[in-house]
């Protein structure tokens, strides 16, 4: 068999979506086709190429490259007879293209395609290379796209009756379930089609959602109404701060779900199931049901030390009670002690207790949170949060993010918000004006909280301001 040329052919999730590494970064820039379930993106001055294919529109099988060759017949014959298997007959596509295909010994499917001659009269993308054109004048190779087996793109006429047919207004604009489509007279075969991604079972969308809501929304459509997000993806769409490893994993990974206990835990592609819903309290978020804020703090525990952290809820916790209605004039931490003392035997419930004693209203950001949680545990007295800084008459001169009352000293978290200049000015004037009032001021810096010796200068200059014997600091 003579082969003519070879085309690879790239399997891709969504051709529009995977396109622009190859059209920008690889300067694949000429769009020499596009089928929908496949396109080839040419290097407009060598000629070289890429083709992407979702899925083959009616092979039983999506071929890894493409072979064209001059004579498919002699091709398909040297095939049987050499005994190799025979995916998809010698066929004329609907498109113009007569190709079979046929499986290598290592499992290799591989297309086999002749192109068409020019009709009478000639025509462009259709002569193969140095053949002859209509009327029997010999050709140039074209500049054009040309045949490769997959699509043939030499009638635009043709390619525009291969395009999917719009899709009714009634649907949605942007994800849709089949009981939607049905509704609105969408046919089956149309939900089929390679320009729809399907974020779950029985959900489609001409866009395929990137981050968490859009996810969680598109999802939420092929779930039964009783079911919630929970765990990770609740704490996520809540904007419960999490550790950047659990954060990866709530915007990238599998969706929580949770459902009643009696219906068993959700098994679905994409999703991890959990069941308990009839003991947590829910709520509307976006229109998306999501487990509500003290439960999910409380199933953040149920994932083990070894994913999370007492300080990480304690973060988290933090976090929460910025939403959560006030205490109970005890405990400032009593809507989450409620929810835990509500469970029976639950995960987790050692740490969570370690954590709530230590959970503070009022807290701005997950690293004052570590700051406090860094000077408490080293035995320093624990400061107020957030708290008014009052000049000698008792009169506001500003507010610090930890504040030693009694003892007249002003600790405060640097984080990079305060890092430009204009910033470091405003800082610089506000600390002038707090330390003319006699208060001590103590910056605490990110790298503070995770070197040891950086941890270890900053709580002895704490320990000095507050009159605190430094021999005496827990360093960790």
């Amino acid at each position: 068999m003579r082969v003519s040329r070879i085309t690879t052919n790239l399997p891709v999730a969504d051709i529009e979506a995977a396109k622009g590494f190859y059209t920008d970064y690889l300067g694949l820039a000429a769009e020499e086709f596009n089928l929908g379930w496949v396109a080839r993106f040419t290097d407009p001055e060598t000629g070289e190429h890429v083709q992407l294919v979702t899925g083959d529109a009616t092979a039983p099988e999506d071929s890894a490259m493409t072979v064209r060759v001059p004579d498919l017949d002699a091709a398909h014959a040297e095939a049987v007879a050499a005994g190799y298997e025979i995916v998809h007959p010698v066929t004329t596509e609907p498109w113009g293209v007569r190709r079979f295909f046929v499986r290598a010994p290592d499992g290799t499917v591989v297309n086999v395609a002749q192109e068409h001659q020019t009709p009478p009269g000639g025509g462009w993308g259709n002569t193969p290379r140095g053949g002859a054109g209509g009327g029997g004048v010999l050709r140039p190779p074209p500049r054009g796209p040309v045949d490769d087996g997959n699509a043939h793109p030499a009638d635009p006429d043709m390619l525009r009756s291969m395009r999917p047919a719009p899709l009714p207004s009634a649907v949605g604009p942007v994800w849709f379930s089949t009981a939607q489509a049905r509704d609105a007279g969408v046919p089956a075969s149309r939900l089929r089609r390679s320009d729809l991604s399907h974020p779950t079972r029985g959900v489609h969308s001409p866009v395929v959602p990137e981050d968490l809501a859009d996810r969680a929304r598109a999802f939420a459509l092929g779930m039964p109404a009783e079911r919630a997000f929970s765990h990770l993806t609740a704490a996520a769409l809540l904007g419960l701060p999490l550790p950047r490893a659990l954060e990866d994993t709530a915007m990238t990974g599998p969706l929580h779900v949770m459902s009643p206990t009696p219906e068993g835990q959700a098994r679905r592609t994409g999703c991890r199931g959990h069941r308990g819903l009839e003991s947590r309290a829910t709520t509307v978020l976006d229109g998306v049901r999501v487990v509500a804020l003290s439960d999910t703090w409380c199933d953040l525990a149920e994932l083990g030390r070894r994913r999370i952290t007492a300080d990480d809820l304690v973060v988290a916790g933090d976090a929460a009670l910025n939403v959560l209605p006030g205490g109970d004039g005890v405990s400032p931490a009593w809507p989450l002690r409620r929810a835990l003392e509500a469970r029976v035997r639950p995960r987790g419930k050692r740490m969570a207790s370690e954590a709530l004693p230590l959970v503070r209203p009022g807290v701005r950001s997950p690293m004052e949170s570590r700051a406090r949680l860094v000077v408490v545990r080293a035995g320093l007295p624990e400061p107020e949060v957030n708290a008014p800084v009052t000049d000698r008459a008792g009169e506001w001169l500003a507010e610090g993010d930890l504040v030693w009352r009694r003892e007249r000293v002003v600790g405060e978290y640097q984080g990079a918000v305060h890092a430009s200049r204009e910033r470091r000015s405003l800082d610089a004037a506000r600390r002038d004006l707090i330390e003319d009032e006699g208060w001590r001021f103590v910056e605490l810096w990110a790298e503070s909280l995770h070197s040891r010796a950086r941890r270890l200068d900053m709580l002895t200059r704490l320990a000095r301001a507050l009159d605190v014997d430094a021999s005496t600091l827990l360093i960790a």
